[in-house]
């Protein structure tokens, strides 16, 4: 967030589409945003009496019902891997370039070697088919946490880790920060300043 607010510099007056997140996220960032929209697949409550205020609304990050350069910002954390396949991702990113005019998305990194949502090292290297059941089994996160087997399953199987020049590819207007851990490369992260 701190790189976030140095580099876009979100002021008082702008406008701020988060795609896929919730209203939650921004509580106590230290920004003076005026208007925060927060657009998911599902519903979540508005937070609007929390600082900055958040309005949360229903959608699709790949068909996004806005004009072009409709938000002053348009910002995105971790979602883009969600959405489907390339094409589905490639449609993500015309999307969300389309409606912001300055832009911030990450994701994490392929070349990373543990898969951030099951936090087990290199299945995201491998075909999905290969390594369910075990992914199922000794995960981490699937023993720690609560929940359906099938949603779990169902969340992993349709996780697309981008490389970064995959990332590169689907943001060429932007410039593309590699955030790293331990020299490793974490996560990528697109950006548009005008």
């Amino acid at each position: 967030m701190k790189r976030f607010i140095a580099l876009v510099n979100p002021r008082a007056n702008e406008t701020v589409l988060d795609v896929g997140g919730c209203p939650g996220f921004w509580a106590g960032a230290g920004l003076e945003i005026n208007r925060i929209d927060a657009l998911n697949t599902y519903p979540q409550p508005d937070a609007l009496d929390q600082t900055p205020p958040v309005k949360a609304m229903i959608g699709d990050g790949c068909n996004l019902p806005f004009p072009n350069g409709a938000y002053d910002i348009a910002f995105s954390n971790s979602v883009i891997e969600h959405v489907g396949d390339l094409a589905a991702q490639r449609r993500f990113a015309d999307e969300i370039r389309r409606v912001g005019q300055r832009l911030w998305v990450q994701t994490p990194a392929f070349a990373f070697p543990i898969e951030p949502h099951c936090l087990m090292p290199f299945v995201h290297w491998i075909p999905w088919w290969k390594l369910r059941r075990l992914v199922l089994v000794v995960s981490p996160v699937k023993i720690l946490r609560k929940g359906d087997k099938a949603d779990f399953y169902e969340g992993m199987r349709t996780t697309r880790i981008l490389t970064k020049a995959e990332f590169q590819s689907l943001f060429p207007d932007c410039k593309i920060l590699t955030e790293r851990f331990m020299g490793l490369p974490k996560c990528y992260i697109a950006y548009r300043l005008n």
